[in-house]
């Protein structure tokens, strides 16, 4: 038998075997794996899946050759040749330079003092992210998000835009230069006024990025007291602005640390001054839902940045193959409530592997990475609310997602080295329903296995050793 679902993994023609597999093992043979799927358990709303291409890798798919750099877009942002993502984090910069991959900032210079009038300076590309986010916008994206790793350098305590330092003004950070937390607010919202300008909504904006490090890149240090101090400061300010943006806070390294910064807040009356808690998944991934908030909860950042590049899905188990990742989002939205889940970057050129495209001159090699989000993206779209759904096998992972226009999604996680039949039930289903069924895994990039017309809301179906499998049920008008 094991010899057997080893050469599945990576036979191309794996579904001949179904049959023999089913009688080698008994207990699969005799009975079908259940699936339920209950629609009056609602839990969190969707806003969507997405990447970056902060610090210069926007304008890298910018420069590529228009069939290729089509090509891209279509694997980002198409419902049909790709992803279908609906959510871009942009980088807003701080850096008065464009040395390395920094992100330029549009206060170059300091005014002086935090009471005089800044001098902005707009050059309308944003490292090519402005340009990005007009294409994204034709492919139907609505929410972008726009992130500052750090403030500019004369706002901050160790006057450098890297290396930590914190904002002058928070919690125990006093500087000579005065406090400059309103000029930091005035800031961003100012970023977010060029975007408009740009035709760009920009519809979430954040003010730090993994604030428990000191990085040799754009860093800014705070704990949850700093933030909140913050805080005050910025939403008053948002508010007064007119502009429709929601704030997110604080996009920890990791859900435990921004979990500590959550309960600090809280201290200080703050809860309620942001609407979307942001973490990332890197030092300690999303496996349980935050407490002390009523926010909605969004992981923002996360990838593979240590290994050389792979394309694979299913091969050694490695922390880069598209099964890891699809079990990673599918355990953020069930085991943490998350409402979005946002990959580091989307393509760039180099030999790492926290891209889900690598790009190579004027060809490109697409990582099963992109498919594991795809099926979830393609069929999960924002205003999407998770369902309840479970399986009687331990080794069938389920999540179900019902969309505003109807439509259920039902992704099916097969971690058995064996293919396994199922018997969905989807309770409060009438009439003629069509289910159609998409899988990924070795052999297959979200392929279309078949379509099936079912009534009573029941239907059966399998699941490839190794593999995922999306069933999008419609109904039949």
């Amino acid at each position: 038998m094991l010899v057997y679902t080893k050469m599945l993994r990576s036979a191309s023609l794996a579904g001949l075997f179904f049959t023999a597999l089913f009688c080698a093992d008994s207990s699969i043979a005799q009975s079908n794996t259940r699936i339920t799927v209950n629609r009056t358990q609602r839990y969190q709303k969707v806003d969507g899946f997405g990447v970056s291409q902060a610090f210069q890798r926007a304008i890298q798919i910018q420069r590529l050759p228009p069939t290729t750099q089509t090509l891209v877009l279509d694997l980002l942002f198409s419902d049909t040749k790709g992803a279908g993502l609906t959510i871009l984090r942009n980088g807003i910069g701080s850096t008065n330079n464009s040395n390395k991959d920094f992100m330029n900032t549009i206060l170059p210079e300091s005014p002086g003092s935090s009471n005089a009038t800044p001098k902005y300076l707009w050059d309308g590309l944003d490292s090519g992210q402005v340009w990005l986010s007009k294409q994204a916008q034709t492919y139907g994206v609505k929410t972008f998000y726009a992130d500052a790793w750090s403030a500019p350098a004369f706002m901050k305590t160790n006057n450098n835009d890297t290396d930590g330092g914190y904002l002058c003004g928070v919690t125990d950070e006093p500087c000579a230069t005065g406090d400059w937390r309103q000029a930091y607010a005035d800031y961003l919202i100012q970023y977010i006024r060029f975007y408009a300008q740009a035709g760009i909504k920009v519809t979430h904006v954040g003010f730090l990025n993994e604030p428990e490090l000191t990085q040799s890149y754009a860093s800014m240090l705070s704990d949850g007291a700093q933030a909140a101090k913050f805080l005050q400061v910025f939403e008053p300010a948002v508010r007064k602005s007119g502009l429709d943006v929601k704030i997110v806070c604080c996009e920890a390294a990791g859900w435990e640390y921004q979990q500590e910064m959550l309960s600090d807040i809280k201290a200080e009356g703050a809860e309620n001054l942001f609407s979307v808690v942001a973490s990332h998944g890197y030092a300690t991934p999303p496996r349980d839902p935050f407490y002390d908030t009523p926010n909605v909860v969004w992981q923002t950042e996360w990838a593979e940045l240590y290994d050389n590049w792979t394309a694979a899905w299913d091969v050694q188990g490695d922390d880069g193959e598209g099964f890891t990742w699809a079990q990673r989002i599918q355990d953020a939205f069930v085991q943490s409530n998350t409402s979005a889940f946002i990959h580091w970057i989307g393509a760039e050129r180099g030999r790492g592997n926290s891209q889900l495209i690598q790009l190579q001159n004027s060809t490109i090699v697409v990582s099963k990475r992109l498919w594991a989000f795809a099926q979830f993206s393609r069929f999960v779209k924002p205003e999407a609310v998770r369902i309840g759904a479970r399986s009687t096998r331990q080794d069938l992972h389920v999540s179900a997602f019902e969309n505003a226009n109807g439509v259920i999604a039902i992704q099916v996680l097969n971690t058995n080295e064996a293919a396994l039949p199922v018997s969905l039930a989807v309770g409060g289903l009438t009439g003629s329903n069509i289910v159609h069924s998409w899988l990924t895994n070795n052999d297959n990039d979200i392929s279309a296995r078949n379509e099936t017309i079912f009534t009573s809301g029941q239907f059966n179906s399998s699941v490839p050793a190794r593999s995922m499998v999306s069933f999008v049920i419609s109904k039949i008008k």
